[in-house]
C-alpha cells in the first residue's frame, strides 16, 4: 500500500549521553547520528558515540530495552578523543543512549 511519508509518520531517533567510571566522572560523551536525527522507514543509520581519551567501550542501549544492543571497541579520532561506531541497517523508532564501562 502506497502512502506519503510526512513528518509527523518518520520514525524518530532521540539520543541520550552518558557515562560512568570507577575513578570518578569523566566528561559525559557525545552521540549522533549520520546522516541525521531523523532516519527515513527502512533506512540504516550510524551512531557516533564519542568520549574523552581513556575511554575503552562505549555501549549503545535502546531505552525501552532491559538488554543493552552492542558493544564496541573505540578507536583513537585525535589524541583528546575516543570514537565508536554503530551501524544499524534497520533502526526501530526510540530512544538510544552511549554507556561507558570503563
Amino acid at each position: 500500500v502506497g502512502g506519503v511519508l510526512t513528518r509527523a509518520s518518520l520514525p524518530v531517533l532521540c539520543l541520550a549521553q552518558m557515562i560512568h567510571t570507577q575513578e570518578g566522572p569523566l566528561p559525559r560523551p557525545s552521540i549522533s547520528a549520520e546522516p541525521g536525527t531523523v532516519i527515513p522507514l527502512g533506512r540504516p543509520v550510524t551512531i557516533v558515540c564519542r568520549g574523552p581519551v581513556g575511554v575503552h567501550t562505549f555501549r549503545l542501549e535502546r531505552e525501552d530495552r532491559s538488554k543493552f544492543n552492542d558493544t564496541k571497541d573505540v578507536s583513537q579520532a585525535s589524541p583528546s578523543e575516543s570514537v565508536a561506531r554503530f551501524r544499524i541497517d534497520s533502526p526501530k523508532k526510540g530512544r538510544r543512549r552511549c554507556l561507558s564501562p570503563s
